[in-house]
């Protein structure tokens, strides 16, 4: 499977290209095939035939109303293997040893379910710690330095705050 970076820069449009990309985007949208817009550029995934047709409509679609456009196409061309747009970005979180990135539910359910079940637990964990700090209304103070610090830090590190070490809303 084929997956192709692609920009498409009008030349002599003016500074905003807005129309034009929204233009090849909605191409890219309509072709059926998997897609990530970014900041830079799109990345689409397909054969190696599908994606050079798809990039050639776009740049033919920005071409209609310019005198010149600039095409950059990078491509990573790799034999028997599918999803790479999702795969490529989970390996990479998984050897940061982050949790998440897309997974195959058809190649391993037990896998789906414990990512899914994690994410969960996670989710719950910040709720719970946001809600602790709010009913324990720590407060965070800058210090002379500039750097913020707690007020539990500034009380003794770890140590439960003073009454007097938190000032309370009024």
């Amino acid at each position: 499977m084929t997956i192709a970076e692609f920009s498409i820069t009008p030349i002599g449009e003016g500074v905003s290209v807005g129309e034009y990309v929204a233009r090849a985007v909605d191409i890219v949208d309509r072709s059926g095939l998997p897609y990530r817009l970014n900041p830079m550029g799109t990345v689409i995934e397909g054969s190696f035939d599908q994606v050079l047709a798809l990039i050639t409509r776009c740049h033919k679609a920005v071409m209609k109303d310019c005198q010149r456009a600039s095409t950059i196409i990078k491509i990573d061309d790799r034999k028997g293997v599918t999803r790479r747009l999702d795969k490529k970005v989970a390996a990479v979180e998984r050897r940061l040893g982050r949790i998440g990135g897309p997974v195959d539910e058809e190649q391993d359910p037990l896998r789906t379910e414990l990512v899914l079940s994690s994410r969960m637990l996670v989710a719950q964990v910040q709720l719970d710690a946001v809600g602790v700090l709010r009913r324990n209304e720590v407060l965070f103070r800058p210090q002379a330095s500039g750097r913020i610090r707690s007020a539990a830090h500034q009380s003794g590190c770890g140590k439960a705050p003073s009454a007097s070490a938190v000032p309370r809303p009024a």
